[in-house]
């Protein structure tokens, strides 16, 4: 039997400011990088 496939979605609003680029955007890369968040 196979697992169906997973499908997520990240949607952010306002994220174009100085806390998007000192914080979000550094702890996304780290999740990217630790495997906890995959990108298709």
């Amino acid at each position: 039997m196979t697992n169906p496939p997973v499908s997520d979605a990240l949607v952010f609003f306002g994220i174009s400011g100085d806390l998007a680029h000192k914080k979000i955007f550094p702890a996304l890369y780290r999740m990217v990088k630790n495997g906890h968040l995959t990108i298709p």
